[in-house]
């Protein structure tokens, strides 16, 4: 019933249209009108703020991936409500258990203690922003921003606390927002918006942003629990570059999203995990296998161990994706057999005794891409300079990396909460590797064939398009 009310605020329809055209920033456009109606819905049905964001995220990536099955336009919205449905039954399933728990009990399991303080800081200073820009306009049309922005208060309900007509209301805010729009662009030129999780393939992302005094350009790094979550953000236009797996950045620019390969995020680093105890002790007897997600470096590795393996994969071997933070979790309550995702989280598996090391990602593709830095295309273009210190900011803290190994863990400690010792074991024994950075054609073509073999990319990417060294 809530999304009957979407025909009131603005007609979807020509942003769809657009997508389908080739508009990449159009479905930035069908997320802000769908999104609070969506929250609403998942938060009423999942209870959590977190798995709710989670669910909402989830369900518009879909949403986009799928556009073109769509065949009717009208019928968006009830066909978006049932793949937000679907998204949120999955949820609901895998995090069962986690249910119980409050926001604040979610965040402490995966990070470990209080909200880093740097989050804070930059929550602050965007709130900050708001103020000064909402400051920046005149008495009535700052009220009716504030009303209407902050509050969340309809046309009607502004216009009654006001006292003028709802026409004059609607004016008033169409001409702010020009304002605001401005503001926030002088605000943020010299901004680079980046979104990471919290895994060691992501090391560079926390060292950088640690390490860099904020002078020439400010960094704003935003933590995800999962990727649908940051994939989102990121095409939604409200991240400027993230941390991605290779293999999902080039089907998403198979799909017509505007993004760039600038950087390499690190070389192996990922593990399959086997429970400790019990009667799974082979490859061959893994039922159901934990994975970050549905297009992945480990779905491509996965499919070339069991190609190699002595005896025949397993047939019956059905995927379940999960969050990195979650997935020790769901080993511990046999909701999945072993899991194969990127450190630290089989590390610090191992070091809690619920499993053990079956496989390394190296053993099988040595030095193999994973995660990769990809930009929006329209950043790249305009903001060529910001972009090229913040390259040369991550190249940096690479090399901070190999010289100061129980540093750089400590870093890590600090961003994700799992403990110095761990992320400083893994890296000293994983081989995960943060040299040798810079967009290599053969190693990306590599995994791009071994991507359509497995049938994870249906198409070659363009890579003429997809990478760009002009930062460098």
């Amino acid at each position: 019933m809530i999304f009957n009310k979407i025909n009131y605020m603005a007609d979807y329809r020509p942003y769809l249209r657009a997508c389908l055209s080739g508009d990449k920033n159009a479905f930035a456009e069908v997320v802000k009108l769908f999104q609070a109606m969506a929250l609403t819905i998942s938060r009423r049905r999942l209870g959590r703020i977190g798995l709710a964001e989670d669910a909402v995220q989830e369900a518009f990536l879909t949403a986009y991936l799928q556009l073109p099955q769509l065949r009717e336009l009208e019928a968006f919205p009830a066909w978006f409500k049932s793949i937000l449905r679907t998204c949120i039954g999955r949820l609901k399933r895998e995090y069962k258990p986690y249910l119980c728990l409050s926001d604040v009990d979610e965040a402490s399991l995966v990070a470990g203690g209080p909200s880093d303080p740097e989050q804070t800081l930059i929550r602050c200073q965007s709130k900050s922003q708001v103020e000064m820009a909402l400051a920046s306009l005149e008495g009535v049309m700052r009220e009716a921003c504030v009303l209407r922005y902050l509050h969340d208060l309809s046309y009607q309900e502004i216009a009654s606390i006001l006292g003028a007509p709802v026409g004059t209301v609607k004016r008033r805010l169409h001409g702010a927002r020009d304002r605001l729009a401005q503001s926030f662009a002088r605000a943020s030129r010299s901004i680079i918006r980046v979104g990471h999780l919290p895994i060691t393939d992501h090391l560079l992302a926390m060292v950088s942003h640690h390490r860099h005094d904020q002078a020439d350009f400010e960094i704003r790094l935003q933590k995800f629990l999962s990727w649908p979550g940051l994939v989102t953000s990121l095409l939604g236009g409200r991240l400027d570059a993230a941390f991605v797996m290779a293999p999902l950045a080039m089907h998403l620019r198979n799909k017509g999203a505007p993004l760039v390969y600038v950087l390499d995020g690190h070389h192996n680093g990922s593990a399959i995990t086997l429970p400790r105890e019990g009667s799974i002790k082979t490859l061959e007897a893994v039922k159901r296998m934990g994975l970050p997600y549905t297009i992945s470096t480990q779905r491509i590795i996965l499919a070339s161990l069991l190609e190699t393996a002595p005896e025949p994969g397993p047939s019956t071997m059905t995927a379940k994706y999960i969050s990195p933070s979650y997935i020790i979790k769901s080993l511990v309550s046999n909701r999945i057999d072993a899991f194969f995702c990127a450190e630290p989280w089989n590390a610090k598996s191992v070091f809690e005794g619920s499993g053990r090391l079956y496989a390394r990602s190296r053993d099988v593709y040595p030095g193999h891409m994973c995660c990769i830095l990809v930009v929006r295309e329209e950043f790249a273009a305009h903001q060529a300079e910001i972009l090229s210190l913040y390259l040369k900011a991550l190249l940096n803290a690479g090399r901070y990396i190999a010289g100061h190994p129980e540093k750089a863990a400590e870093i890590q400690s600090r961003y994700t909460g799992v403990p110095a010792d761990i992320a400083a074991w893994v890296l000293e024994n994983s081989g995960v590797s943060f040299n040798d950075l810079e967009p290599d054609r053969g190693r990306v073509e590599r995994l791009m064939t071994l991507a359509c073999r497995t049938g994870l990319l249906d198409q070659p990417c363009d890579l003429d398009a997809f990478i760009h060294t002009a930062s460098f």
